[in-house]
């Protein structure tokens, strides 16, 4: 039933189609609009099948943003996605974000900085706040 869920409705729809011909002509940013639903999850799943190397997911408010990681996890699996926090400050407010906010933040950096091939689910506002500067990382480990 999936499969041809996906065959009748996915991959003749413009959308698709504009994504796949960006995804092989090497474009590194590619955006994916006018889709609702679990199907985000569906073609980023896919491109993150074929990628080894990390994928960015900006979203559009937390919302969604939590909506688009459950899907992917579920799809993917655990350990594949991170969610990339927003913290609930005003943006360059002097005050911390809460510890476990940074923390879930700084494993998201780390984990980028270590090469893992992961999709990060970013709400926009999560983009917004400084994290530690790329120099500051940590080398990433051989493998």
């Amino acid at each position: 039933m999936i499969k041809r869920l996906l065959s009748d409705h996915l991959i003749p729809s413009p959308e698709f189609q504009q994504v796949l011909r960006s995804h092989l002509d090497g474009e590194p940013n590619i955006r994916l609009g006018g889709v609702i639903g679990s199907l985000p999850a569906f073609v980023l799943s896919a491109l993150a099948k074929e990628e080894d190397r990390p994928l960015l997911a900006i979203t559009s408010d937390e919302s969604t943003g939590d909506d688009l990681y459950n899907d992917l996890e579920a799809i993917l699996g655990p350990g594949r996605v991170a969610l990339f926090p927003t913290p609930d400050l005003v943006p360059y407010e002097e005050k911390f974000a809460s510890p476990e906010v940074i923390g879930r933040r700084m494993d998201v950096i780390l984990r980028l900085a270590a090469r893992e091939p992961l999709v990060v689910v970013a709400p926009v506002r999560a983009l917004l706040y400084p994290t530690m500067a790329r120099a500051d990382w940590p080398a990433p480990s051989p493998s």
